[in-house]
């Protein structure tokens, strides 16, 4: 991930790498709720954006991801992207990665990171164009 963060610093200085703290993006990115999923005994999630604007009024890039473990080994991965203004409540554009599983420690898993990095990158692409675009 560490390209697709620079990618965000290289179009804005005060990029926001790796927040912990958005929660807009993680709910969007909690895939164990409702679904019938076994709870992850781990969860990662990171939120890396840019913005323009007031802060009431901030238009941003969100570049999301997660990984969740749980307790038979499964490692599940999804991302996603989203251009907007948050604090109002939409977006212009809303890409949500399907999850990715395999079990840890496993080909499949290595395979499953690289899918959804490369699948992340080019809405990344996308996310970009349109944020320049609607400055």
């Amino acid at each position: 991930m560490a390209p697709l963060n620079q990618s965000l610093q290289e179009v804005h200085p005060a990029a926001e790498i790796d927040l912990m703290n958005d929660g807009l993006t993680q709910n969007i990115l909690r895939t164990h709720e409702g679904f019938g999923n076994p709870p992850p005994v781990f969860i990662w999630q990171r939120c890396s954006q840019i913005g323009s604007g007031p802060p009431h009024y901030r238009y941003t890039l969100r570049m999301g991801r997660s990984l969740e473990l749980t307790e038979d080994g499964n490692l599940t991965a999804r991302s996603l992207i989203a251009v907007g203004h948050p604090s109002m409540g939409g977006d212009n554009h809303l890409w949500q990665s399907q999850p990715h599983s395999a079990p840890v420690g496993t080909v499949e898993a290595e395979r499953m990171l690289q899918v959804t990095a490369a699948e992340l990158k080019d809405q990344l692409s996308v996310g970009l164009e349109l944020f320049v675009n609607n400055l």
